[in-house]
């Protein structure tokens, strides 16, 4: 599933098959929009995710990136867990602050491997947020470590902060606060957060 414009350039393993994970639900989170979203599987089982959200912003700040890298981590993690792993959980294992994009490289305490991306373009100003999940790297390490984004447009560095947004800097902190604050990149940060908020277990009638 891709949206023209912005994606990341995934090579599949040799011998997957195209995957049937199903994307993250963003019915919740009406200011995200899905750009992308696809897996491979071996043997029936998913062994790489990769994908990208959307939102519109004409600010941003160190706060949002601080928040939206966090919940980046925990969608990578939910997905790892969605892939099956027994060890979902993920952490930071370096970070890469380049002109044009904010990533992270992630490990969980088995074989599994991820990988974060935050990147910008303008007309109209975006922020582009991207996950690439591995469940095991000898299987696809190689085929994470090689994702590169790619778009129709320009890169352009994070835009820059406005005296509203600074002033608002705690907000950022609080997403669900956050969610009647009419600015983008509190609003993108708040709807990653509502991505990944755990869902209440269903009740049974």
């Amino acid at each position: 599933m891709t949206a023209a414009g912005f994606e990341l350039r995934v090579a599949p393993p040799p011998g997957s098959t195209p995957g049937t994970l199903p994307p993250p639900d963003l019915t919740q989170a009406p200011q995200l929009a899905l750009e992308q979203w696809a897996s491979a599987s071996h043997a029936g089982a998913a062994d790489l995710a990769w994908g990208c959200v959307s939102g519109d912003v004409g600010q941003w700040s160190d706060d949002a990136t601080e928040l939206a890298q966090t919940k980046l981590i925990e969608l990578a993690s939910s997905t790892l867990s969605r892939m099956g792993s027994a060890s979902p959980g993920l952490h930071v294992t370096a970070a890469h602050g380049g002109p044009l994009t904010l990533e992270q490289s992630l490990a969980s305490d088995g074989a599994a491997r991820a990988r974060t991306l935050l990147a910008f373009t303008s007309d109209p100003p975006r922020a582009h947020a991207c996950i690439v999940v591995c469940t095991d790297a000898a299987l696809c390490g190689s085929e994470l470590e090689a994702a590169r984004p790619a778009c129709a447009g320009e890169l352009r560095p994070p835009p820059p902060s406005g005296l509203a947004l600074r002033a608002l800097a705690k907000t950022v902190h609080h997403p669900h606060a956050a969610l009647g604050v009419l600015l983008g990149a509190v609003l993108f940060a708040a709807a990653l957060a509502v991505v990944t908020r755990p869902r209440p277990p269903r009740r049974r009638g």
